[in-house]
Formats: structure tokens, C-alpha cells, sequence
């Protein structure tokens, strides 16, 4: 039986995390998701800027369903994710740690990631985290 209300939910949030791991490779890599391990957060002004954009139009996205015909569960998850989308908004608009923090550039962590910190590296075999440490 179509839902459209939970089916446009469902599209409009794997857009919303595809797009926050693919802007954010070292949370991913942290979260099991290794699709972008071969790289870094990009760190430009024009990169934190084009995230902020990016973060407004899917809250818009996200406000623009209908909750009332979501489900319980659907409800929830969206109010996580428009928090999860406003809290990257603050993080970068506001407290702009990537302009005085120098931690926020040091690829350390990022590369201990890959070799020995994500717990889901066991899957995933030593071919491809080489590869990912060399490509960080």
C-alpha cells in the first residue's frame, strides 16, 4: 500500500545523511561508513559556506512534510534529524571552529580512524584502509 508521507520522509532523509557523511568523511568513517575514506573534510571558507546551504535547504525540505501523516517512529527520527542538521548549522555558522581551532585541521585523528580506532574496520579489509590512509 503507497505512504506517501513516510515514503517522501524516507527519500528526503537518506538524502539528508548520504549528503552529511559524503561532507563529513571522518564522521562517516566513525560511523562504519566507509564510502569516503579515501578523504578529508573539505576545509575551504566556500566548502563551510556551500554546507550551510546545503543543511538550510534540507531543514526546508524536512519542514515542507507532512508530520501529521508520518508515523510515530518517522516523527521522531525527522526531529533527530533536523536537530542533527541545525546543530551542524550552529557548529559552523556560529562557533566557527574551523577558523581558530587548529585541531579541526589535523588529519590525526582521521588517519587513526582508519588504522586502528573505527570499530567496524574488522569488515572491512586491510586493502581498502591502506588505500583510505594513503588517499587522507
Amino acid at each position: 500500500m503507497p505512504d506517501p508521507a513516510n515514503d517522501a520522509f524516507v527519500a528526503a532523509a537518506r538524502t539528508a545523511l548520504d549528503g552529511i557523511l559524503a561532507r563529513l568523511p571522518e564522521q562517516a568513517t566513525t560511523l562504519g561508513d566507509h564510502r569516503h575514506d579515501d578523504r578529508l573534510t573539505a576545509g575551504a571558507a566556500a566548502d563551510y559556506e556551500e554546507t550551510l546551504r546545503w543543511c538550510g535547504h534540507r531543514l526546508a525540505e524536512l519542514r515542507a512534510l507532512d508530520q501529521r501523516g508520518l508515523s510515530a517512529q518517522n516523527r521522531v527520527d525527522l526531529q533527530i534529524l533536523a536537530n542533527g542538521l541545525e546543530w551542524l548549522r550552529f557548529k559552523i555558522g556560529e562557533l566557527r571552529e574551523h577558523e581558530w581551532n587548529p585541531l579541526i585541521a589535523n588529519p590525526g585523528r582521521a588517519i587513526y580512524l582508519l588504522v586502528l580506532g573505527a570499530r567496524s574496520l574488522h569488515h572491512h579489509g586491510a586493502p581498502a584502509r591502506h588505500h583510505g590512509v594513503r588517499a587522507r
